[in-house]
């Protein structure tokens, strides 16, 4: 369980965010939609421990953030965000079991390599494996760092903009992967998208959010049907809804 208990922040006199409730529950996928500085993705970082809320708590599996070491967060939640790793003189194998170790004192066993090679497999990056990571695109790069968050095993997974930078083929493969990793393990995976479409198709729950505040947070059928998303990003659209199947088209 990931719960967020009236969370605010702000930098210099800026509210970035306003008393923020959210609870997430093992075994779904949600989605957190909304224009650009939105906070989105400090939200994101305030489950991290990468920024520190003026107000509120947030608890992960009954415990406070508060209480949780930032070098202890690596068991509890596994992150990707927009940046990639600075340059690293390591191979595609090294990265993702990078992110199955505790601490960087660990060494990896053949297990490891194991179970890395099995990810990337399933995602269909074998041919990666013995390259140089540097040397990838921005998209390979993309790919191999979502690998290298799912190959950590958390009861958590947050991800900023997973799709970024990747084709449209990609994008279907790398979602349809989370989700299924997401209820195969029972585990939950919070995560920013911009493409609505990909979040309806994805997701099953969606968040609303607009200048710092959360504005819907609904199944992703009744947020479509019940709130209109041209009030969210000021621009009229028209977005139909039926059974699996959503149309979404600026008027």
């Amino acid at each position: 369980m990931l719960k967020i208990n009236n969370v605010s922040y702000s930098v210099k006199g800026k509210s970035i965010l306003k008393n923020i409730d959210l609870e997430f529950k093992n075994g779904f996928v949600y989605s957190i939609v909304g224009p650009n500085g939105a906070g989105k993705t400090t939200l994101l970082k305030s489950l991290i421990k990468l920024i520190e809320p003026d107000f509120g708590d947030i608890f992960i599996a009954n415990k406070s953030l508060k209480t949780i070491k930032q070098r202890e967060i690596v068991k509890y939640v596994a992150f990707l965000g927009q940046e990639h790793l600075s340059k690293q003189p390591l191979n595609v194998l090294d990265v993702i079991v990078m992110g199955m170790l505790s601490d960087i004192t660990s060494t990896p066993s053949t297990k490891h390599y194991e179970k890395a090679m099995e990810i990337i497999k399933i995602l269909g990056l074998e041919y990666l494996a013995n390259k140089d990571f540097d040397k990838l695109s921005g998209g390979e790069k993309k790919l191999i760092l979502i690998a290298r968050a799912v190959a950590q095993n958390p009861p958590i997974l947050i991800l900023d903009e997973p799709t970024n930078h990747l084709d449209f083929k990609n994008k279907h493969h790398v979602l349809r992967f989370i989700t299924d990793f997401t209820k195969s393990n029972n585990m939950i995976c919070v995560m920013t998208i911009h493409e609505l479409e990909f979040a309806f198709y994805y997701s099953d729950f969606i968040i609303l959010m607009k200048d710092g505040k959360i504005v819907a947070f609904k199944d992703k059928r009744s947020i479509f049907k019940e709130y209109d998303i041209s009030n969210l990003y000021d621009l009229n659209i028209a977005i139909k809804v039926i059974d699996d199947f959503i149309c979404i088209k600026p008027k």
